[in-house]
């Protein structure tokens, strides 16, 4: 279930995101470099794993891989 009050996570950004973590402007194309708070950093997981997330070479999803696979991966908020 999405809603639509929910804040883009970038810092300084207040736009809504119809329930995804990212508004329109940072989700693709990302023409605004995103800088992910160490706050954040501790609520993502790796979508393969559930792992810890590092950061590596940039690939399709980012610059996220797994700490447990080591694999190249998209990431995912938990509470």
């Amino acid at each position: 279930m999405y809603t639509s009050k929910k804040q883009c996570i970038v810092e300084g950004c207040h736009q809504q995101t119809r329930g995804k973590d990212y508004c329109g402007k940072h989700l693709k194309g990302k023409k605004v470099a995103v800088v992910i708070s160490s706050e954040a950093r501790r609520s993502m997981r790796s979508g393969c794993c559930s792992a810890a997330c590092t950061q590596g070479k940039r690939h399709e999803y980012g610059e996220q891989y797994c700490a447990k696979c080591k694999e190249a991966c998209s990431w995912k908020t938990v509470v």
